[in-house]
């Protein structure tokens, strides 16, 4: 019996948080404990299993600093301050800063940290907390970003025994353990690579859009109506150099050369994908939908082959086409689930696939064969129990004793015969086959306005200004023109460091004039983001077709769906109405699906009211006993799919709101009970994007 190869990689990736010296942000840091350490660990534990890491070059550097005490973030910083001397300001940035993880999996749990949390976000005063109370918040937050492998050290389970009345002392010491375990992190990899059970992979320097780089008008290929910068961005060179660069930190920090590239978000194009393989590069990857559009005619296994892209100049190299449910599954759903659950559901997908494969073209097709899973290695795992290792422990036991599968490496699922050559390819990423993350909104393509006169003006001054000053502007420019700044642009996603990323964008920009001694426009020094935000939303990213029985049986129904997260948006708690959780949101054939999650079971005389003001105003209002609508026109229930059970779940005819007027609903979610009321948002409205 032939098994399936599965080919699995874990995207490490962080963006360039440094500024005079100090990581602004601390994520490199806090997953560094808790991810970058312990996934590698963890794997090698069960030698049958191969995976490929990926690591993103601007990572290595921020590890290296770490490692070498080149730089604090100001996360530390306002840790090591001594809480009894603690000003407002700095006050102000720990309450701000010092709960932002998974609340659920990561501050409820522990007894004081939850009554930290708890007593933060429910008083009215302006200083709730003693010195003891800021002391042990302060060791809090550091402790709880420690993952379960570093857990069972004894320095660290004796601060989570102790669990409370830390001295200043004990900061000093986890604060240490934290560069210990960070120091781990590259030589973990490396052990692992020797073994020959690990590949390592690279991406681009600072995590670019390469296409974008290329020629910012690639992303008219799938989205040939979007408004583009009035600056043309085009410098292929650029694309060059953070594909040397980022190869160039990899062999540094690891010892030896990448045999295969992640491009960033999975974004590729004929042009990107020509540097790549120019560059001398095995293998490149993307998504099965960017497969789908380069194809003329797409079979449901074609995303099961490794092909063959060939440039222009004749160099050849490996591609893979990620599968996107599956990678999902992991990223998205699973964290829900009971672990062994989850990992059993996932073998028998890939069981699946194999009996599709063998439909198709017989069990010999198994020898090409190859599924490949590719997603973020860091960010998920906050939502698992256990930062995922019980989920982990099981699915790598799975994939290691199960005589149908076998894991292989990336440079190993391209080591054989290849389905076909491909000579060109779609442009896009792994989020709808496009670039609309990064490119298109007014915010985005601001940003690309003043990166772009910026890059021409460098380059204009080239001549005129000494090698090492065009190298130190161009550093500049290789951080800025990172994805990141982009993602965080625009509506498709929010978060609390939204302006701390705009400002960030904006100093690289302002260094690169800088090393060249030319004079910053003025507007390099004004907000581009959107000030203000008070919602956490992101739009559908396919159609939805989920059962209406108020029960989460699967959530793959609601895989895709658009979401907006009270939660993150924090308004709640300070209210006292700590009931509403997230709404989901979706479309699909001319039906509109809600659900409303909720942090607990509705009280009888607690409702919520989903509040539509565009394109027409529409109140449906539900509690425990009731589903009540009022409209403007006459509404029959019976048009209206409604179940409460673990969760609400809604369907309606996209008719219902004249939503054939306009790609964009207009509402906001109201929580009345019996002490308080919450409006979400807490001013203006929620704009749900449904086009499909």
């Amino acid at each position: 019996m032939l098994p399936l190869r599965v080919a699995m990689l874990w995207h490490q990736h962080q963006p360039y948080y440094k500024k005079d010296g100090e990581f602004i942000l601390p994520w490199v840091r806090l997953h560094g404990v808790k991810d970058y350490y312990d996934l590698p660990a963890l794997l090698m534990e069960y030698p049958a299993v191969k995976q490929t890491f990926n690591l993103v070059p601007s990572l290595l550097l921020q590890v290296r600093d770490y490692v070498e005490g080149n730089a604090q973030d100001a996360v530390e910083v306002h840790t090591l301050v001594p809480a009894i001397e603690l000003t407002d300001r700095q006050k102000k940035f720990i309450v701000d800063n010092f709960f932002l993880c998974n609340v659920d999996r990561m501050i409820l749990p522990y007894e004081r940290y939850r009554d930290l949390y708890e007593r933060m976000h429910k008083s009215t005063e302006r200083d709730v907390f003693s010195a003891d109370d800021w002391r042990d918040l302060q060791m809090w937050y550091n402790l709880t970003w420690i993952g379960p492998m570093c857990r069972k050290r004894s320095d660290v389970q004796a601060f989570f025994d102790k669990g409370r009345s830390f001295t200043e002392e004990d900061k000093h010491k986890l604060l240490a353990i934290h560069r210990r375990i960070l120091a781990q992190v590259v030589p973990v990899l490396r052990a692992a690579l020797t073994s020959g059970q690990v590949e390592l992979s690279v991406t681009p320097a600072f995590h670019p859009i390469l296409p974008l780089l290329c020629d910012s008008t690639s992303a008219s290929e799938a989205m040939p109506n979007a408004a583009l910068p009035k600056t043309h961005f085009r410098y292929p060179q650029d694309a060059e150099r953070q594909v040397r660069r980022g190869r160039d930190i990899f062999a540094d920090a690891i010892g030896s050369l990448p045999m295969g590239m992640w491009p960033a978000e999975g974004s590729v194009s004929t042009e990107a994908l020509s540097v790549i393989a120019r560059e001398g590069f095995h293998w490149a990857a993307s998504d099965e939908h960017v497969l789908e559009r380069s194809l003329q005619n797409y079979g449901p296994v074609d995303k099961f082959y490794p092909y063959t892209f060939r440039a222009a100049g004749g160099e050849e190299m490996g591609l893979l086409f990620r599968d996107h449910v599956l990678s999902d599954l992991i990223g998205f759903v699973y964290s829900n689930w009971n672990p062994v659950d989850a990992a059993a559901n996932f073998c028998e997908r890939l069981k699946e696939i194999r009996a599709l494969i063998i439909a198709e073209h017989g069990e010999e097709a198994l020898h090409t064969a190859v599924v490949p899973v590719i997603l973020d290695g860091e960010n998920c795992w906050e939502y698992y129990q256990d930062n995922g290792e019980d989920f982990l422990r099981e699915l790598f036991c799975l994939l290691g004793s199960t005589p149908e599968l076998a894991t292989v490496t990336c440079s190993e699922a391209v080591a054989v015969e290849r389905r076909a050559v491909l000579s060109s390819v779609h442009a896009g990423s792994w989020i709808n086959a496009n670039f609309s993350i990064w490119i298109g909104h007014d915010e985005d393509n601001e940003a690309w306005d003043l990166l772009g006169q910026a890059r021409e003006h460098i380059e204009n001054a080239r001549e005129q200004r000494s090698p090492h000053e065009y190298e130190a502007a161009m550093e500049m420019i290789s951080i800025a023109e990172g994805s990141d700044w982009f993602w965080w642009y625009g509506d498709d996603h929010a978060s609390a460091n939204d302006d701390t990323f705009d400002s960030l964008f904006r100093w690289y920009v302002e260094q690169a004039y800088r090393c060249m001694n030319l004079d910053v426009p003025d507007r390099v020094f004004l907000p581009i983001a959107t000030s203000g935000r008070d919602h956490v939303i992101v739009q559908p990213v396919r159609p939805i077709t989920p059962v209406i029985n108020g029960k989460v049986i699967n959530e793959v129904e609601w895989a895709g769906a658009g979401y907006y997260d009270a939660a993150l948006a924090g308004g709640a708690m300070h209210h006292g109405v700590d009931i509403f959780k997230r709404l989901w949101f979706g479309e699909s054939n001319g039906t509109i699906y809600f659900r409303c999650d909720t942090n607990r079971p509705l009280a009888g005389d607690e409702t919520i009211r989903l509040e539509f003001l565009e394109p027409v105003n529409l109140t449906i209002e539900y509690s425990p006993c009731s589903l009540a609508v009022e409209s403007e026109h006459p509404v029959r229930l019976g048009k209206i799919m409604f179940a409460l059970d673990e969760v609400m779940e809604l369907a309606f005819s996209s008719a219902l709101i004249e939503r054939h007027t306009t790609p964009v609903i207009s509402m906001r979610v109201r929580v009345v009970s019996h002490h308080a009321e919450q409006v979400y948002p807490a001013s203006g409205a929620l704009e749900l994007r449904m086009e499909e």
